[in-house]
């Protein structure tokens, strides 16, 4: 069963998921390789030297805007929680397909870097995950996270 589990994960990856593990994967190769990078979950997780994470398909980034895990090769304890949420946006990829970009990607980026919705969130004293696409997020990552057996 984990087979077969296993096969149809790829197979949606290639396919259903195709276009934002192609930007996923060529953002993968540009990072300098002194970043580290490891699996988690069947996810590929790298870190970068931008001052934010992202989720795209199958690949994660982790910001390492201070340079701390330049080096390192082991998975560093620190940002898990920001792992685990970006982990929940491969999980809206996996669910969304073709539409990630649209429902997803380009919402979540606007609402990260646009000023005025910095300047929004600072004012109205808003959580950056109160908007839908990092709150569902989070729902999705505490939910896949519940059901694994340690």
């Amino acid at each position: 069963m984990k087979l077969i589990r296993n096969i149809v994960f790829v197979l949606l990856q290639i396919s259903w998921c195709l276009c934002q593990n192609i930007v996923g994967a060529l953002l993968f190769v540009g990072i300098p390789k002194h970043q580290p990078c490891f699996l988690y979950h069947k996810a590929f997780v790298r870190y970068w030297s931008l001052h934010y994470s992202m989720g795209m398909g199958n690949f994660v980034f982790l910001t390492d805007k201070h340079g701390r895990y330049a080096g390192t090769t082991a998975m560093p304890k620190e940002p898990y929680q920001t792992l685990q949420h970006e982990y929940g946006h491969t999980r809206q990829s996996l669910l969304l397909g073709p539409l990630y970009f649209f429902v997803i990607a380009l919402p979540s980026a606007m609402w990260c870097g646009l000023p005025c919705c910095k300047h929004y969130r600072k004012n109205k004293q808003v959580s950056y995950y109160r908007f839908y696409t990092e709150s569902w997020a989070n729902r999705l990552s505490r939910l896949y996270f519940k059901d694994i057996k340690a």
